[in-house]
C-alpha cells in the first residue's frame, strides 16, 4: 500500500514559502539543509511532516522544536493511527521543553528514529 503523505493542518505552505507553526514566513521551502544553520530566519522554523502507512505512521520533525510546538505535536500523535515513529533526522535543536517531552513520548511506546547524539545524551540526563 503505497505511504499517504500530508502536511499537518497547523502548519500553513504558501509557493515558494514555509510558514511555521507560529505563522513567521520562513523562507524558501527548497532551501538546502546547511542553510538553515547559516540563515537566522530559518533557524526557528519547524514543521511536522505526517506520513501514514499500513505500519502505522512517521511523524518527521524539521527544524527547531520549543515549548509552543509540543502541543500541536501532542495532537498529532493523538490523531495518528498507530503505532508512531518520530523521525528525528533533521530535527536541528529542541528547547528543554521539547527535549523533555520526547523523553515522555519514548517512555509511552512513541519510537525515536535518527535521534542526534546531543539530543539523545539530554534526554538521558532529564530522564533522571
Amino acid at each position: 500500500m503505497p505511504t499517504a503523505r500530508r502536511i499537518l493542518r497547523t502548519q500553513h505552505v504558501r509557493f515558494g514559502q514555509i510558514v511555521d507553526l507560529t505563522g513567521a514566513a520562513t523562507g524558501p521551502s527548497f532551501a538546502p539543509r546547511d542553510a538553515a544553520r547559516r540563515s537566522p530566519e530559518w533557524t526557528h522554523a519547524f514543521r511536522l511532516v505526517a506520513g501514514a502507512h499500513d505500519r502505522g505512521t512517521t511523524i518527521r520533525l524539521i527544524g527547531r522544536m520549543q515549548a509552543e510546538h509540543v502541543e500541536h505535536l501532542r495532537a498529532e500523535i493523538a490523531a495518528s493511527p498507530p503505532p508512531t515513529t518520530l523521525d528525528l533526522n533533521e530535527l536541528g535543536l529542541a528547547d528543554v521543553e521539547g527535549v523533555r517531552f520526547l523523553v515522555t513520548l519514548e517512555r509511552e511506546g512513541v519510537v525515536l528514529r535518527h535521534c542526534a547524539p546531543f539530543i539523545r545524551e539530554w534526554m538521558a540526563r532529564e530522564a533522571n
